[in-house]
C-alpha cells in the first residue's frame, strides 16, 4: 500500500470526531450557525448592519413612492372632477340658451302665423337632434295644451295637457 492510505479507518475516526466537536461547538444545540469570536462577529455584525440600513432605505423608497403616486393621483381626480363640472355646467348654459331662444322663435311664429310656426317646428327638431344634452323638446302653450314635442312624430292640438301639474302651475305664476 502506498503511504496515503496507510491509516486504517479506526485510526481515521478521531479525527472526524474532533471535527464534529468542532462543528458542535460552532452550531451550539439548536444546530445553527453561530459567529465566530473576534474578526468572524465583526463581519457578521456588519452584514447585519447593512441589511437592516438596505431593508430600511427599500422601505423609505416603496413609502416615498405610494405617498407621490397617492398626490398625483389626488391631484388627477380633482382635475378630472373640474372637468366634469365645467361639461356639465356648459352643457346647462347650452340647453338653458337653446330653451329660450326656442320660447322667444315660438312667440314671434305665434304672431307671423301658420307658415312661419311650421318652420320653427323643424328647427326646434332638428336643434334637439344636434344637441347632446337634449333629448327632445316640448312646447306648451298658455293654457297648459302641450302644441310640439319633439318626440312626437307631428304637432297635435290634442297632446297632453300639462295645465293640472305643479310645475306648469309654478311656471304659469313666474316662478322660473
Amino acid at each position: 500500500r502506498n503511504a496515503v492510505n496507510d491509516d486504517t479507518p479506526a485510526q481515521r475516526r478521531p479525527a472526524a470526531a474532533g471535527l464534529s466537536a468542532a462543528r458542535a461547538a460552532r452550531t451550539g444545540s439548536s444546530g445553527a450557525l453561530k459567529p465566530a469570536s473576534g474578526a468572524g462577529s465583526i463581519h457578521f455584525g456588519m452584514a447585519w448592519a447593512a441589511t437592516v440600513t438596505l431593508l430600511a432605505l427599500c422601505v423609505y423608497i416603496v413609502w416615498t413612492e405610494q405617498e407621490a403616486d397617492r398626490r398625483l393621483n389626488q391631484s388627477s381626480m380633482r382635475n378630472a372632477a373640474l372637468l366634469l363640472a365645467d361639461r356639465v355646467d356648459d352643457g346647462f348654459e347650452q340647453a338653458d340658451a337653446l330653451l329660450q331662444s326656442v320660447a322667444f322663435r315660438y312667440q314671434r311664429a305665434m304672431a307671423s302665423g301658420d307658415m312661419r310656426l311650421q318652420q320653427l317646428l323643424e328647427e326646434v327638431r332638428h336643434d334637439a337632434e344636434v344637441n347632446p344634452f337634449i333629448k327632445r323638446i316640448g312646447i306648451v302653450d298658455a293654457n297648459g295644451h302641450n302644441f310640439f314635442n319633439s318626440g312626437l312624430a307631428a304637432p297635435t292640438t290634442s297632446g297632453p295637457s300639462v295645465a293640472e301639474r305643479a310645475y306648469f302651475k309654478r311656471a304659469a305664476a313666474g316662478e322660473k
